[in-house]
């Protein structure tokens, strides 16, 4: 059997468990607030803005490990056509 070697990403137990409780924490965190804000505001509204942020989050981290070409397609034209059928529905 081979030799796993200590510091490869596929092997670190301590840094997966810590993602998995920071994970775990971030979506009680997010509950509570959308759980606060919806008696003040309409439940869409907030999470609309909850996605928008996820989005912009999102985009944020894949231009930064992928840089400018996650942001283009391989099929531009399939995408379009969903995007249109998606939005008139």
């Amino acid at each position: 059997m081979p030799e796993v070697d200590k510091l490869s990403p596929g092997h670190r137990p301590i840094a997966v468990i810590l993602l998995c409780v920071f994970a775990l924490l971030l979506f009680a965190l997010q509950d509570s607030i959308i759980k606060g804000l919806s008696q003040q505001y309409p439940l869409l509204q907030v999470l609309s803005f909850r996605s928008g942020i996820v989005l912009v989050l999102l985009v944020a981290v894949g231009l930064y490990l992928q840089g400018r070409g996650i942001l283009r397609g391989r099929n531009p034209l399939p995408m379009l056509t969903r995007v249109v059928r998606f939005s008139f529905n």
